[in-house]
């Protein structure tokens, strides 16, 4: 859901491009399988160690700089495909480690970044608090508010998994807005067992609530 328009940033007015620094792609972590693709392209090289933790969702970039991104980007995908190995290491985000392959491989710089480190493109509640400077708010995580007091009942939630029903797309409802009165309630995530903060809730609102709208 968008919270506020998006500008093009100053780190990318000149040269390179800008996306989101993701937590979960690391490519140093999957050196090994980072160093095999690179191999396809590049014999007998090893990936550079900068290849940026990010992938293209969501991503600024020139479209001149896409077109010599995008052919490294098609091949290194269909390595990826091509191996059991790779499948299994990289997972469900496979596709973003071979963008980020095909940005190093075409010299394209990704200036990245997290929402509090200043992102212009993406927060994530309830991992993030705020939607700091984001443009928009991405419901990657699943969010449950939970009372303690009641055995843990869950007394609401928001996960994008349980919105997967073709009926809902053809009878789409409101979604339910997060409780005002957050006292003594936690959440499950980043930390199980964690106070509600009002910061957190209020984001969660903002972002149901632009979803309704």
């Amino acid at each position: 859901g968008g919270q506020k328009p998006l500008a093009v940033p100053p780190a990318m007015r000149d040269s390179g491009a800008v996306s989101y620094h993701f937590t979960y792609i690391s490519p140093r972590g999957t050196k090994k399988n980072m160093d095999q693709l690179w191999q396809t392209e590049f014999a007998g090289q090893d990936a550079p160690e900068d290849v940026p933790p990010t992938g293209p969702a969501p991503a600024i970039v020139k479209t001149d700089d896409l077109r010599r991104i995008a052919p490294y980007w098609e091949r290194f995908t269909a390595a990826i495909e091509a191996s059991e190995e790779h499948k299994k290491r990289l997972g469900w985000v496979r596709e973003m480690y071979a963008y980020s392959l095909a940005a190093s491989a075409a010299g394209i710089t990704h200036h990245t970044a997290r929402a509090d480190q200043g992102s212009p493109l993406i927060a994530q509640p309830p991992s993030d608090p705020k939607p700091y400077d984001a443009a928009m708010l991405h419901y990657t995580w699943g969010t449950q508010f939970k009372d303690p007091k009641d055995g843990n009942k869950v007394v609401w939630e928001f996960d994008k998994r349980g919105y997967t029903a073709a009926d809902l797309v053809t009878n789409p409802r409101e979604l339910p807005m997060p409780p005002q009165d957050i006292t003594g309630l936690t959440q499950q995530f980043p930390r199980n067992g964690m106070k509600v903060d009002p910061d957190t809730r209020e984001t969660l609102a903002l972002m149901i609530g632009k979803m309704n709208e």
